[in-house]
């Protein structure tokens, strides 16, 4: 049996970019470019340390692909953006993450414990409710072990085995170690397919029934990046800029 394992990536605004209006007393994050909010790349290093097959999922537009780039420069073997008309909320998260995880086919789905805009989200706990599954959060490493996960949890500076039945949702704790990706990482990563999937509303006896559509994307034509290390460098920063 195949087991797959997915990582929830939240696309922000990058906090550099952000500006204020002084008139309306507003932050414009509509302009800024969107990054992986940074805690997210733990539950990237602790999804890719299961060495099962690997799914990263961004909800939002066109505009986000490049946070998925990212992932898969980073060793993600599988991106899905999911677009949606849905409101922002974390009950409309975990109804489209719910059904996503289902249709798939994930077994675990991992998350960052915090984002750099909003804080805590209770998006993880939600989405554990929406599938019956078994959810652990602050985990520092999970392993299968006879079909079943094994999370390591960090508790009042103790490190606890639990055994996790299959599905389960997990949020992973700070990870030390850090994973970074090369100038070949990110010119693969733009030869990578994208699976994109359209949550569509519509109406029927007055009530909001929503379904998946599957939206065919075609694969990205390769870029070939010649020249020193740095012109390679600074060439694949350019494109990943074009793509935002």
């Amino acid at each position: 049996m195949c087991l797959k394992v997915g990582v929830f990536l939240n696309a922000v605004a990058e906090p550099s970019k952000v500006t204020f209006d002084r008139r309306s007393g507003k932050l414009n994050i509509i302009d800024a470019p969107l990054i992986m909010n940074p805690p997210d790349r733990s539950a990237i290093q602790v999804a890719l340390n299961t060495n099962l097959e690997t799914y990263a999922f961004v909800i939002g537009k066109q505009k986000a692909e490049p946070v998925l780039r990212e992932a898969l420069a980073l060793g993600i073997g599988n991106a899905c953006l999911i677009e949606s008309d849905a409101s922002i909320n974390d009950i409309s998260y975990a109804s489209l993450l719910a059904r996503a995880f289902s249709d798939i086919g994930i077994d675990a789905l991992f998350f960052g414990d915090t984002t750099i805009d909003y804080g805590y989200t209770g998006i993880a706990e939600a989405t554990a409710t929406k599938l019956g599954a078994s959810f652990i959060g602050n985990v520092s490493s999970a392993e299968i072990n006879n079909g079943k996960f094994i999370a390591t949890k960090i508790h009042l500076e103790e490190s606890l085995k639990i055994e996790v039945p299959i599905p389960c949702i997990f949020t992973a704790s700070h990870q030390e170690t850090k994973r970074y990706h090369k100038s070949a990482d990110i010119r693969d990563a733009y030869q990578k397919e994208i699976r994109k999937i359209r949550f569509e509303a519509e109406q029927k006896t007055g009530l909001t029934i929503r379904k998946f559509t599957q939206v065919e994307t075609k694969k990205p034509e390769p870029v070939m990046l010649k020249g020193d290390p740095k012109q390679v460098v600074a060439d694949a920063i350019r494109l990943m800029k074009r793509m935002m």
